[in-house]
């Protein structure tokens, strides 16, 4: 015996698999096939389904999962019609209460905004402000206004009037940030520069605007003057003299006396200003 006739003898040959009816399937023999009912079911009095396919109708809108069991409701157009009106009338009702109820807002709104006018302004915050800035503000309140008043009890014309000045108004900003890194240069013994280019650019703009407008009519140079001027003390540095004599201008400038309808802060700085150079 060749070998190739041994391999073929060892193979099971496998009897094709006859598809019949559901009902022989389900008893595992082979259906014969017979049309339109097996031979096989009609011996055992089965009633067959034939060869063709099995169609099967389920009560629910699904055969497994959450939905089993559950039908879809049948809805008369006319009641989705009046649904739908009532939701929408609903709508337009919670709409119209809405917009009333805002109006009424804004108008409650404005109405106090216009009474409290003159008693505040609303504060804007520091997000125009960068950390630095900040911290420049924080510490100047904290470290040296307390310093530099005269009185420090309940009021306190620099951290009061100076330091809401210095949140809008760039300029004043520059000249709190000078005088914070002049005072931590001289607690820590060492250079403390939080913007290298504070003081050089703060001069600049003194400069600028006086050409525009003379110091003594100008409330943030007049402002800027008495922070530099304060700053150069703390310092000791040569520039005390410029900013000194620039002082002694502005007061021969000023003459004698305030000017009662001067603002808080103008009615201060003069004041810190006659302190210092008269």
């Amino acid at each position: 015996m060749t070998p190739n006739s041994s391999k073929d003898s060892n193979k099971v040959k496998k009897r094709p698999k006859v598809r019949g009816c559901y009902q022989c399937s389900r008893r595992r023999i082979d259906c014969d096939r017979q049309e339109p009912t097996c031979g096989k079911c009609a011996s055992k009095g089965i009633t067959c389904s034939g060869l063709g396919l099995r169609y099967r109708f389920n009560d629910g809108i699904a055969a497994r999962g959450r939905f089993v069991g559950k039908t879809v409701p049948v809805v008369d157009s006319s009641s989705k019609d009046k649904n739908r009106s009532t939701k929408e009338k609903e709508k337009r009702l919670v709409e119209d209460e809405s917009v009333a109820e805002e109006t009424q807002e804004e108008s409650r709104i404005t109405q106090v905004a216009v009474q409290s006018e003159a008693l505040f302004q609303i504060d804007g915050g520091l997000d125009h402000i960068d950390g630095k800035t900040r911290f420049s503000l924080q510490y100047f309140s904290n470290h040296i206004a307390n310093l530099i008043a005269v009185i420090n009890l309940g009021f306190n014309g620099y951290r009061d009037l100076v330091l809401p000045q210095a949140e809008i108004d760039p300029l004043v900003r520059k000249a709190v940030v000078v005088i914070v890194e002049q005072h931590l240069s001289l607690q820590n013994g060492t250079t403390v520069s939080l913007d290298p280019t504070a003081y050089s650019s703060l001069v600049r703009d003194l400069i600028t605007r006086s050409k525009r407008c003379a110091p003594q009519d100008d409330e943030s140079a007049l402002t800027v003057l008495l922070l530099l001027h304060i700053r150069e003390m703390i310092s000791g540095s040569p520039n005390f003299k410029l900013v000194y004599g620039s002082l002694r201008v502005v007061v021969n400038a000023l003459g004698q006396g305030l000017d009662a309808m001067a603002s808080e802060l103008r009615k201060f700085v003069e004041m810190q200003i006659l302190r210092y150079v008269s």
